[in-house]
């Protein structure tokens, strides 16, 4: 259980630190102009062995739920802090 509550996992600190990573999120409704949907990426910015500042929003709650605030900060969506 220690893997699904360990703050180095939610901050990403080491050895789960990381180089930039771009997130794949789905498809844009809208074909363009070639009859192909546009890819929705966003950027993860990288992090170093002391991991994401728990006050970025980069670091994900142990909520235990999909759809809780800051769960969808590292693909786009509106980022919170790490409640301590």
């Amino acid at each position: 259980m220690q893997g699904l509550t360990d703050r180095r996992v939610q901050c990403d600190m080491a050895p789960f630190d990381h180089p930039s990573l771009y997130v794949f999120i789905g498809h844009y409704p809208i074909p363009d102009g070639d009859n192909q949907a546009a890819d929705i990426i966003s950027l993860l910015p990288e992090v170093g062995s002391g991991g994401y500042d728990p006050n970025s929003g980069y670091c994900v709650p142990n909520a235990g739920d999909l759809f809780a605030p800051g769960m969808q900060a590292r693909s786009g969506g509106p980022r919170v802090a790490l409640d301590h």
